[in-house]
This record gives C-alpha cells, structure tokens and sequence, in this order.
C-alpha cells in the first residue's frame, strides 16, 4: 500500500465530507487508486483545464465528486456543461454568486454544495 492510500485511509475515521485532491490532479491513476482503497469521497478539480481535462478522471473512475474552477474551466458554459457530467459537482468560484443570482450548478442537476464567501 503506498503511502497516500495509507493517508486516506487514516482519514476515515474523521468521515470527511471528501478528501481534496490527495494526489496532483493529473495523476489519474494514482487518483483512482485512492478511490478504491478509501471509503471517503474523492474530490477534484480545481486545477484541471477545460472539459477534456475531466474526461480522463470520468473514464478511470478515479473521482467521487467534481469541483471546476470556473476561472480555470472555461468559464461559466464551460462548467455548466462539466456539471451535467454524471458525477456529483461542487462549486468554488467567488465570482459566479454576483453573476445571475449563482454559480454554474444552477443549470446541472447534480451540484452537491457551493461555496460562497461571506456564508
């Protein structure tokens, strides 16, 4: 067992919500071997590019939940369309809550939480 899946395994005991990017998000199969030896979600996102770059973590399985930058993602149709993806997505954009009324989770209909400063 490597050393990062002992770590998420350690962490179980503290049910977390999820386990934030354990691994750089490029890693795709580290990312997956994770998943797969943990009972805490796996959550990532905030540092991959564009639609495509999620495609891989979709097809290794290697993400419980998704968390687009938008600044990073392509911006708000481009996080929209991430979001309608079937796994369960979180928002950490600051500025979308001053863009009509809310983040990209608003047209998807997975979103699990939002992150909004100042709640």
């Amino acid at each position: 067992m490597w050393a990062r899946q002992a770590v998420a395994k350690e962490m179980e005991p503290f049910r977390l919500v999820w386990l934030e990017e354990p691994v750089p998000p490029d890693n795709f199969d580290a990312m997956a071997d994770i998943r797969q030896s943990s009972h805490t979600p796996i959550c990532c996102g905030e540092n991959v590019y564009m639609r495509w770059g999620f495609r891989p973590l979709f097809e290794r399985h290697a993400v419980d939940i998704i968390m687009p930058d938008i600044q990073k993602c392509g911006g708000l149709m481009e996080g929209k369309k991430i979001g309608t993806w079937p796994t369960p997505t979180s928002s950490r954009s600051r500025r979308t809550r001053r863009r009509r009324g809310g983040g990209h989770g608003n047209g998807a209909c997975n979103v699990y939480g939002a992150e909004f400063p100042g709640d």
